[in-house]
């Protein structure tokens, strides 16, 4: 068993494709007295201390929801290519339905690649020997592997995901993160893998873990450079911000369904099958198809370079954000709301799903967009975090932590 003992962010790393966080393996963690003695009681099958709690881990819904796409997609992308072969046997390569069948095999094969890899990212999640332990002096999980652990202290609060209000009654997969500052951000997802429900489960921790008491929201300090909080935060110099990093997936938003027209178009002349049109003509609309892509890559460079490899950092008295224009500073004083907007989008690396983005609304009415995208930690952690920071809500590892003078 290793136990973590986070970095910034050390309990936030996203995996490949997908929306998940896992802890860190490091071997030299420094276990509190309480996590001791209930790993202890644990191996020798002992009762815990009064008011701990131990969930052991149950086989979670899979195919709940966005798992089901995982085997649909691949059956949909086989029937779409057998009837691109059968199309192209009674009729040409390059007839229009056949053109139109291949294109929808390519997208759906895409599509079905993706839903895949998300698919056995549930079943590595899954252990019997996992286990969730809710102790009065904090919170520790063990998927099998690692353990990761959060003290009731420095817990800032229990993120649900906001798909819940949305979605019918049972056992759905949804992950819990537990956001805690110890001293730095770290975030520990715990899959569905105990009690009855993700969002009894929820409810239970939100309970036992309730919010830090409110504070004082403290005011920008104008003698310090919002450029220089900035790059000190990058660095992990600067002790009273929070860098939240770029997600290193953005790229799957991109307009690849000129690509893919493009290859539904070339494909045949791959095979050898003659077409009506010439093969110049083929090559200059594919060009044209795969430039659409080519062209968002440069501007989306453009415009997330600045950025340093982050999404923005969050201060006890501001967020900063960088753009081509420089440097922004939003006071929480100014903001006025804060939510997470769903809606309806189509990709075709993703096809029909639901995309998710971080609205803040200010005082002025200028309203600040963060896309799920773009965001690399869990949007409703990010929301958490935004929402306790504007409120004066902080535990005592950030007191501790914002209370040291930092340097030039």
């Amino acid at each position: 068993m290793r136990a973590s003992q986070g970095q910034a962010l050390g309990l936030a790393n996203q995996e490949p494709l997908g929306q998940h966080f896992e802890p860190m393996r490091s071997a030299d963690a420094h276990l509190p007295p309480w996590l001791k003695e209930s790993l202890e009681a644990i191996e020798k099958g002992e009762p815990l201390g009064e008011g701990a709690e131990l969930f052991r881990a149950r086989f979670p819904p899979i195919l709940e929801g966005e798992g089901s796409r995982g085997l649909t997609l691949p059956l949909l992308a086989a029937v779409a290519w057998l009837g691109a072969h059968l199309r192209e046997e009674l009729s040409s390569a390059f007839d229009a339905i056949a053109l139109l069948m291949r294109f929808l095999a390519w997208m759906l094969s895409v599509q079905a690649f993706f839903a895949f890899v998300r698919l056995l990212g549930r079943f590595r999640k899954v252990s019997r020997r996992a286990w969730l332990l809710i102790h009065p002096e904090g919170l520790a999980c063990f998927d099998g592997q690692n353990l990761a652990f959060l003290s009731a202290k420095s817990i800032l609060g229990i993120a649900q995901s906001s798909h819940w209000s949305e979605r019918r009654a049972g056992r759905r997969w949804e992950e819990i993160f537990a956001v805690g500052l110890d001293p730095q951000l770290k975030i520990i997802a715990i899959p569905p893998l105990f009690g009855d429900s993700a969002m009894a489960l929820a409810e239970a921790l939100m309970r036992r873990f309730p919010s830090p008491p409110e504070r004082p929201i403290p005011l920008p300090d104008p003698q310090r450079p919002a450029s220089l909080i900035y790059e000190r935060a990058k660095k992990g110099m600067e002790p009273q911000a929070l860098p939240i990093p770029l997600s290193r997936f953005w790229w799957r938003r991109g307009p690849y369904t000129a690509m893919l027209l493009a290859l539904a178009l070339l494909e045949p002349l791959a095979r050898g099958a003659t077409s009506p049109i010439p093969p110049i003509s083929m090559l200059f609309i594919a060009g044209l198809s795969i430039m659409a892509p080519l062209l968002w890559f440069l501007t989306q460079f453009r415009s997330l370079s600045p950025r340093m490899g982050l999404a923005c950092v969050l201060t006890p008295a501001e967020l900063l954000w960088r753009s081509r224009a420089g440097i922004h500073r939003l006071p929480w004083k100014n903001v006025e709301e804060v939510s997470i907007s769903t809606r309806w989008a189509f990709l075709a690396t993703e096809g029909l799903h639901r995309q998710q983005a971080l609205l803040i609304k200010t005082r002025e009415d200028f309203s600040l967009r963060f896309d799920e995208s773009v965001v690399g930690i869990p949007l409703d952690a990010f929301e958490l975090l935004i929402q306790s920071l504007r409120a004066g809500l902080r535990p005592d590892a950030f007191e501790n932590q914002t209370s040291r003078q930092a340097g030039p």
